[in-house]
This record gives C-alpha cells, sequence and structure tokens, in this order.
C-alpha cells in the first residue's frame, strides 16, 4: 500500500528523528509498514485560537496557554516560556505560559523569558530582545553575580539606535533614551542626567532623560548650593575640595549615600574620601605608581 499523497510521504520523512533508519522509510514509503512512532506537525492554528501567534494578546494565558509573547500575557506568577509549545500539543515555536521557581539573574532566567535590557543570565543574543546583545559577565553592573551575562544595549549602536551618541540629537528622547547631551534634547518635562546609562542597559557614560527628581540649583543637594558658601560634611553638590570646609574633601558621585541623585558630589570628611581608591585619593598629593 503506497502513501496516499506526496505531502504524506514528506510528513514520514519528517520523523526521521524517532525512527532508526533509513530501512525504515523505505518499508513505511513502499510497504506501508509503521515501523516507529509517528509524529506529525501540529497544524498552524487561527491567531485567536489556542496556540495561535495572537491567543494572549488581550487576556492573561493560563499555565499551558500560548502563544504568548511576553510574561507580561501571562497569569501571575507564570513566565512566557519560548519555543515549548509541543510538550502542549502545539507547534514546537509556540511560546507557552508556565509556572517556574527561576529568577531574574539565575542560569536559565532568558531561556524561559527572552530578556530585556539589563537583565539576566543569558546564554547568546537570541536569548536578548532584538536589538540586544548578551555580554558576557557583567552581572555586577545590575546587581547578579559577577559572572552573569546580562543583555545589553551594542556597545557601539549604530547612530539611529537608541544609546548611541547622537540618539538624542535627531529627535526629543522619551523616559529612559540616550545619549542626552542637554534637557533640550529629552521631551518637556524630562532632563538629561550624566553617566547613567548602565540602569537603562546601555553604555555606562551614556547620559539619558529622566523625570526630574532633583532639588532647585540653590537647594540643598542642587547644582549650586556650595557656591558662595562652604559646605559641611554630607552636604552637595559641590565642584571641588575648596566648596567643602576645612578638612572636608568633594567626592564624586556619592550623593545616593545621602538621599541625594547618585551624580552629586558630597563634602566629606578625609577619614571617608581619602582612602586608596577613593574619588579623591590623589587629589590633596601625587600618587605613586600602584
Amino acid at each position: 500500500m503506497y502513501p496516499q499523497s506526496l505531502s504524506v510521504k514528506a510528513d514520514f520523512f519528517s520523523a526521521h528523528r524517532a525512527c532508526a533508519g533509513r530501512a525504515v522509510y523505505l518499508a513505511m514509503l513502499f510497504l506501508g509498514t509503521v515501523a516507529c512512532p509517528l509524529v506529525l506537525a501540529a497544524a498552524t492554528p487561527a491567531p485567536t485560537e489556542p496556540g495561535g501567534d495572537s491567543f494572549c494578546v488581550g487576556v492573561l494565558c493560563a499555565a499551558g496557554q500560548g502563544d504568548c509573547d511576553s510574561s507580561a500575557e501571562c497569569q501571575s506568577p507564570l513566565v512566557c516560556v519560548h519555543d515549548v509549545g509541543a510538550r502542549y500539543g502545539y507547534r514546537d515555536i509556540v511560546d507557552v505560559c508556565e509556572l517556574t521557581t527561576e529568577q531574574e539573574g539565575s542560569d536559565s532566567w532568558c531561556l524561559l523569558n527572552r530578556c530585556a535590557a539589563g537583565s539576566g543570565d543569558c546564554d547568546s543574543n537570541a536569548e536578548c530582545e532584538p536589538g540586544l546583545v548578551c555580554s558576557v559577565d557583567v552581572g555586577a553592573r545590575y546587581g547578579f553575580r559577577s559572572f552573569v551575562d546580562v543583555c545589553e544595549v551594542p556597545q557601539n549602536p549604530a547612530p539611529s539606535e537608541v544609546g548611541s551618541d547622537v540618539f538624542c540629537a535627531n529627535q526629543q528622547c522619551l523616559h529612559g533614551q540616550g545619549d542626552c547631551d542637554a534637557d533640550a534634547e529629552c521631551q518637556d518635562g524630562l532632563v538629561c542626567v550624566n553617566d547613567i546609562g548602565a540602569r537603562y542597559g546601555f553604555r555606562s557614560i551614556v547620559d539619558v532623560c529622566e523625570a526630574p527628581d532633583r532639588q532647585a540649583p540653590e537647594e540643598l543637594g542642587g547644582d549650586r548650593f556650595c557656591v558662595g558658601r562652604l559646605c559641611g560634611p554630607g552636604q552637595g553638590d559641590c565642584d571641588t575640595d575648596s566648596e567643602c570646609q576645612p578638612g572636608l574633601s568633594c567626592v564624586t558621585d556619592v550623593g545616593g549615600r545621602y538621599g541625594f541623585r547618585p551624580i552629586v558630589d558630597v563634602c566629606e570628611t578625609s577619614n571617608v574620601s581619602a582612602a586608596p581608591g577613593s574619588d579623591s585619593y590623589c587629589r590633596n598629593g601625587t600618587c605613586g605608581i600602584g
């Protein structure tokens, strides 16, 4: 007995991974003998049917349902796991909502849930959202273990890509976008904050548009608070040691210790700021080799 159509023959051939060898195929094709379990590809459902491309759009999918595009389309605490549709009778490429004990930063996090910028652990670029790359052993930048691989914006993005040096020069950037050079390159109500790119998965030197969470220039923590006065311990923003009271040093980017923006420079006592490796260690003398 011969198979009824060429398409059926093709389906028989598609079972090659489950069958023992070429002789089995010949028996199946020309004798109609089923020598091993035949696994046929699942049919493609309509987009709004279970397993369809849009099934989880507008509805939170339960465990075992798909196709989801992100964990936001799954019921809490489920996550969207990629390419596991065959477990549930769907096509192999269908992403399905599942319950998992994995957490962000764990070994399989990006395998289960394609990672955004600043998330890991990833094993390849394919486990990151489009346009991102999987950077090796940079976890410490994001609060993970140092050997965690994290999805990031490419180090040298094209001019038209977010995070590039001129991205905000061609358009007013939204919150979390960069690189900006001035507040004017951010949308109304936002300010350009220096060197905070790592918060958003960019290079650390990228300046990013954020909501203005800062004091007026003349208020404590403001850009000009130490201008015209000598700031005491824990006060800023200072620009040089000369704006601090005697015996204090202006320490760079430590505002977070005092409830200011992280980029605020603060006057601190020498026993805090003058440790080897600190920002001000070499300000009051010439450092030797090492």
